[in-house]
């Protein structure tokens, strides 16, 4: 009896943890499909009070403030904007394309659910996106491959920022091939939180440019950066970013860039601090 008892208790604390796990996920995947981006109005930063000339935008996932983020209309709203770079993350399809998407999951912005990897390339293009700044205006947007994205830039002759997300060394290889068959006009930059992956591919494509993500700027970081020849890319929202730490960098002989910056004033300070690079949401030419 006693023996029943405990499988009894057993069980029905099974069935409680499972059935805990799945409000969780739906609450999770109702959170994300809540998670609305609203439409902004572009800033341009010649309203700002200091000098720009020197001083340029990188388009964060395109002008994803104006059009669904990560998608061939963000990019060539940038490109309208005159933004002369546009930022957008590269992950990978089940059959190994690479695409344009920031989560590694399709939740945030698409009919679908599940991660990237888990479909194929056709599979994806049958996902519309339900989310993004003026989607209305767009209709029936689908998921842009990094061959479309890079056909853009090398059309419009903009800057592509790829940023490498957790993509297999196959996928990488089918994106530099598709950089070096486009002969682009403009010096791609490669970005990744990755730094032991920047300096490899560093050494495969040495003609092009490459920045480590940072969420903290650090001596070690710093150091990582100059012994190995990359930019430094840091989180600008950081708040253990000093304004001591962030002049010093842009102070140094490395090539400096900051993520991400919607507001003017914030914009002012960064470019009186020395930062040359910015990465924004909505802040135009």
């Amino acid at each position: 009896m006693i023996k029943k008892y405990l499988k009894f208790i057993i069980i029905a604390g099974a069935v409680a943890l499972v059935a805990g796990g799945g409000v969780f996920l739906a609450k999770h995947l109702v959170a994300q499909k809540n998670n609305k981006i609203e439409t902004r109005e572009p800033i341009s930063i010649s309203q700002s009070s200091v000098n720009t000339e020197d001083v340029a935008i990188i388009a964060h996932r395109g002008l994803s403030a104006a059009a669904p983020e990560n998608t061939a209309h963000s990019i060539r709203a940038a490109v309208k904007a005159g933004i002369n770079l546009v930022e957008f993350d590269i992950s990978e399809s089940r059959d190994g394309t690479p695409v344009l998407m920031h989560d590694d999951t399709v939740n945030r912005m698409t009919d679908g659910t599940g991660k990237v990897k888990n479909f194929t390339y056709y599979e994806l293009l049958k996902m519309k996106f339900d989310n993004g700044a003026n989607l209305e205006k767009y209709g029936d947007v689908r998921i842009t491959s990094a061959e479309e994205a890079l056909e853009i830039c090398d059309s419009s002759m903009v800057v592509p920022v790829l940023d490498i997300k957790d993509i297999s060394e196959e996928c990488e290889k089918r994106l530099f091939e598709m950089i070096e068959d486009k002969a682009l006009p403009t010096i791609p930059i490669i970005i990744s939180f990755d730094g032991e992956r920047l300096v490899k591919l560093k050494k495969q494509y040495p003609d092009y440019k490459y920045m480590y993500l940072v969420s903290q700027i650090t001596d070690e970081s710093i150091k990582f950066c100059n012994d190995n020849g990359l930019g430094i890319d840091f989180n600008v929202n950081n708040n253990k970013n000093s304004d001591e730490d962030i002049k010093k960098l842009a102070e140094s002989d490395m090539q400096v860039a900051c993520w991400t910056v919607d507001d003017i004033e914030q914009f002012e300070k960064l470019v009186n601090l020395g930062v040359k690079l910015i990465t924004s949401n909505v802040l135009v030419p």
